[in-house]
């Protein structure tokens, strides 16, 4: 039986959401910036000998895709928060902004 976990990285905007996604599905880097609105892909690993479908979904952290994020978390299994080492203040929002978005959508987290 194939398992699915659905995954679901949130951060702010320019914080490398999808480079690495990228990075982790392709082996490869981005070489510039592309702002993402919404996007997901798969990938299928294996963890202990059992094959599992990952689902990665990509989040703007721009505000003003707000709105739609919340599509992006329903039946989520995991949620990754990234933020910049180059951006203390994208650090700070993981608790000031993320953690009240992800509760407000997986009140169960």
């Amino acid at each position: 039986m194939l398992s699915s976990i659905k995954c679901v990285l949130v951060g702010d905007s320019a914080v490398g959401k999808t480079s690495l996604l990228v990075r982790f599905t392709s082996e490869t880097f981005p070489e510039a910036y592309k702002p993402t609105v919404y996007e997901n892909t798969g990938v299928d690993v294996f963890m202990d000998g059992i094959q599992i479908s990952l689902g990665l979904w990509d989040t703007a952290g721009n505000d003003a895709f707000r709105s739609i994020r919340p599509l992006s978390y329903q039946q989520a299994d995991v949620v990754l928060m990234c933020y910049s080492v180059a951006n203390h203040n994208s650090f700070l929002n993981l608790k000031n902004k993320w953690i009240g978005e992800i509760r407000s959508n997986l009140p169960c987290t």
